[in-house]
């Protein structure tokens, strides 16, 4: 009685229109948890990877179940506001969830409690916030000792500090990926003509096909992991191959895009650590066909806190290696010193705004031709010069301050 007493005045403060504060809002949504018993919440982290791990178990379960998916905003406040706003009967929840700092992992769990968690990766993101990768590794392990006994923890076995965190479940921990030893185990790997991931599934006795519409081998890691959960949430493998068909890329993760006289575009243009740069220059080696392959690259982020500018010139030799053309976008670009003869012949360009960046592409494309927009969403904002061919792009400011990815945001377009 005492609990639904406090439910009641909880709700009846929203209601009013009046705002609450941080601590009647964390009140309620604890006392709301509570209520939802019979939900499965599921928890998702690690540097990379997160939302298409989220967003694609997302799609696996709620072809026959009612599934929530809180993705993209993923810091405790985001958090918060995605479980005030949870409907009743969902019988999954899932939630992506940050470790961007010491302690947002465990703060975040504290109201999710997730009986199911997932981890990806480990690397150098958010790198400026941790005293080294063995802190950033216990961060997210934070998320493996915060499920309960009756729960499931789901490791990528390809990632020794995540394997590693074996040692910290009280849970039934199944491992993933390519190596022989993992419990759900991925064989066959390509990526084919049509930019698809296709690879075969296996789980003891019991394996499937799949081919999924994602762009890059790196992604077999959270699709796997997804794959994992819903498994062991009761879905054959031959049922979740068959779901898998029909999955969509997340728009500027590694998302291609064509139009009518218009280049092929590969957005991976969210966030851009160096120590990931590789996985997403990668994918433009599967249009050998192409008859030209340029590379614009822009902020490079996160490798050390004593400077941003070093991993330029490796970055440009990554690029170099890969395409035909390399642009780089933006005044830290110089850093990047590409070689005389780079310049000469054009096959290094610069450009210092967007607009530039817009015409060049314009007026020097080829027929056939792809090109990869890699930067990050919060600096570059590249991936308009691609939304330009499809949808009349209205913004073009170098200098914006939105902390969105142009594909959400309502501003981008002219007469949407």
């Amino acid at each position: 009685m005492a609990l639904d007493y406090k439910w009641f005045k909880l709700k009846t403060l929203l209601k009013s229109g009046k705002r609450p504060s941080s601590e009647e809002m964390e009140k309620f949504v604890l006392l709301k948890r509570s209520k939802m018993g019979s939900t499965k919440f599921v928890g998702i982290t690690g540097s990379g990877g997160k939302t298409t791990t989220a967003r694609f178990i997302h799609h696996l379960l709620s072809e026959k179940d009612k599934c929530t998916l809180s993705a993209f905003d993923n810091t405790f406040p985001s958090i918060i506001g995605g479980m005030r706003k949870l409907e009743k009967n969902i019988k999954y929840a899932v939630f992506e969830i940050s470790g961007d700092k010491q302690g947002a992992i465990d703060a975040a769990c504290g109201y999710i409690q997730p009986q199911l968690g997932i981890v990806t990766v480990v690397a150098g993101d958010h790198i400026t916030n941790f005293h080294g990768i063995g802190e950033i590794a216990r961060e997210k392990s934070c998320l493996v000792s915060n499920i309960p006994p009756d729960g499931r923890v789901f490791l990528n076995a390809d990632d020794p500090r995540v394997l590693d965190m074996r040692s910290r479940s009280r849970a039934k921990v199944f491992t993933y990926g390519r190596s022989e030893e993992s419990d759900y185990r991925a064989t066959d790997l390509i990526i084919s003509a049509a930019g698809r991931l296709q690879f075969k599934c296996h789980h003891g006795e019991e394996s499937a096909q799949f081919d999924v519409g994602l762009l890059g081998l790196h992604f077999i890691t959270p699709v796997l992991g997804a794959i994992a959960c819903a498994h062991q949430l009761g879905i054959s493998l031959s049922s979740l191959a068959q779901r898998g068909k029909t999955f969509t890329q997340t728009e500027g993760r590694c998302s291609l895009h064509s139009s009518p006289n218009a280049p092929v575009f590969i957005c991976d243009t969210t966030k851009a650590p160096f120590e990931t740069l590789n996985l997403a220059l990668q994918t433009i080696s599967h249009f050998p066909q192409a008859p030209r392959r340029t590379i614009v690259l822009g902020t490079v982020s996160d490798k050390s806190k004593k400077g941003i500018f070093t991993h330029y010139k490796p970055a440009y030799q990554l690029a170099r290696e890969l395409a035909d053309r390399v642009i780089f976008f933006g005044d830290k670009a110089s850093h990047a010193r590409p070689e005389d003869g780079d310049l000469i012949a054009g096959r290094a360009q610069f450009v210092s705004n967007i607009v530039e960046l817009r015409d060049l592409i314009r007026q020097t494309m080829i027929p056939g031709e792809v090109i990869l927009l890699k930067g990050s969403a919060y600096i570059d904002h590249l991936e308009r010069v691609a939304i330009d061919y499809d949808k009349k792009v209205a913004c073009w400011n170098n200098d914006c301050r939105m902390k969105t990815e142009c594909f959400r945001c309502d501003r981008i377009l002219l007469n949407p």
